[in-house]
């Protein structure tokens, strides 16, 4: 037996000794046993130098086409998270199989799909809550938002899938506004859970996404009336162009004035008390009692 042969089948020999993936190992892009197979086997019938070499020591292969993880190996997600051909892998697959580029890259595109839920994914977990709106998303990620379309029926399945709540943002302001956000999306959980459900709850019309839409009636949940009625907030501007009545539900009563606003029904919880059950009324009191601490005001209407 060749000498430089017969060295080669004992470093392979070593590596089943001691558990390694002997094939990985000398398939390996610039690794020394590719190197020593290249020189030591040359290509013949279609079978590539790495190929030849370990049907040679014995290991047999019935495949003819690359494995899912090989043609997920031809893709690689950039730091922008965009899919990429990673084209080093793309051509070490083609060097170990009898397939043209054409074919190979057929193959990749159906796993394509397996490799965006990755990048998805890493997206998701990498970014900032903030980030994850579909405006931003939109203007800063354009290419995410063409996968999430692609993938998805629509940008609430992608949320879905991903548990992401679009409400559940912080902000980094000074101050306490990013306190009175959360509590005013606690505030909306509050009623989802103990009085209307979630079956209607942000429900997307046009460019607006009431609370709830309940028989035709649209609701929304505002920490308190000044919440609803600051020059920041354009909920009811925006709402009363699609709705004939607008119904505004709050927690905390700063004694905001709101008798001019016409078409709009500001209505405190405990309006609701009488229909919920006395865990949920608790509930929503030690809620205002809590959260009045923080903003200040009365806790009834």
């Amino acid at each position: 037996m060749d000498v430089r042969k017969e060295q080669f089948y004992r470093i392979i020999d070593d590596l089943i000794d001691e558990g390694a993936d002997v094939i990985k190992e000398v398939r390996r892009s610039g690794g020394g046993l590719r190197k020593r197979a290249q020189r030591l086997f040359p290509p013949k019938d279609g079978k590539s130098s790495t190929e030849i070499a370990l049907e040679s020591y014995g290991f047999s292969f019935d495949r003819t086409t690359p494995s899912v993880s090989e043609l997920e190996d031809c893709w690689k997600i950039t730091d922008s998270y965009e899919v990429v051909v990673d084209e080093r892998m793309f051509s070490e697959i083609l060097s170990i199989y009898n397939i043209s580029p054409r074919e190979l890259r057929v193959l990749c595109q159906e796993v394509k799909k397996d490799v965006i839920f990755d990048c998805l994914s890493s997206f998701v977990s990498e970014t900032s809550p903030e980030q994850l709106s579909y405006s931003f998303i939109k203007e800063e990620f354009p290419h995410i938002r063409s996968y999430i379309i692609n993938y998805f029926d629509k940008f609430q399945d992608f949320r879905d899938a991903f548990g992401i709540d679009y409400r559940l943002i912080f902000y980094n302001n000074p101050g306490k506004r990013w306190i009175y956000i959360y509590n005013g999306h606690e505030f909306e959980r509050l009623l989802e859970k103990h009085l209307f459900g979630t079956r209607f709850a942000q429900v997307e019309y046009k460019d607006c996404r009431p609370d709830f839409i309940i028989n035709g009636k649209w609701i929304d949940a505002k920490l308190s009336k000044s919440t609803a009625l600051n020059r920041f907030d354009d909920t009811i501007d925006k709402y009363m162009k699609h709705t004939d009545g607008l119904t505004i539900i709050y927690a905390i009563d700063d004694e905001a004035d709101c008798s001019e606003i016409d078409n709009v029904e500001f209505k405190h919880i405990s309006d609701y008390y009488e229909v919920m059950r006395r865990e949920a009324v608790t509930e929503f009191e030690d809620f205002i009692e809590r959260v009045s601490a923080v903003k200040g005001g009365g806790v009834r209407k």
